[in-house]
């Protein structure tokens, strides 16, 4: 049984509880090592590194309906293809806060999906 909507509800529709867990321990595992690659480039000042690093983190967080996540993550892609900008810095000072409500949503699904899941995904 998938609760009401949440975070891994099409996964667990799409390739069952275990597989979706797995999946969302993963990407878990990846979301902070995808911020600190993100800041790494925006400190650097490696524009298409941090295109890069948003795309990819993008499309990982894409699997799991994270959509505002999946906003910033966006707008920092194209903006970082368009060189410096003042809205390019306010998205990455955002960013940290959407990564964090994305980390406690996965948990939080996972909490719903059955006690002990969560653990296991991490």
């Amino acid at each position: 049984h998938v609760p009401h909507r949440h975070a891994l509800s099409d996964l667990v529709a799409d390739m069952g509880v275990g597989r979706a867990c797995s999946l969302a321990g993963m990407f878990l595992e990846n979301l902070a090592p995808g911020l600190a690659t993100i800041e790494a480039a925006a400190r650097a000042g490696d524009h298409d590194a941090l295109a890069q690093a948003a795309h990819h983190l993008k499309g990982a967080a894409g699997n799991f309906g994270l959509t505002q996540l999946v906003a910033y993550l966006e707008e920092i892609e194209s903006l970082a293809r368009l060189g410096p900008s003042a809205r390019l810095e306010t998205c990455l000072q955002a960013l940290p806060s959407a990564v964090e409500e994305s980390r406690l949503a996965i948990v939080a699904a996972l909490d719903q999906l059955g006690p002990g899941l969560n653990q296991a995904a991490q």
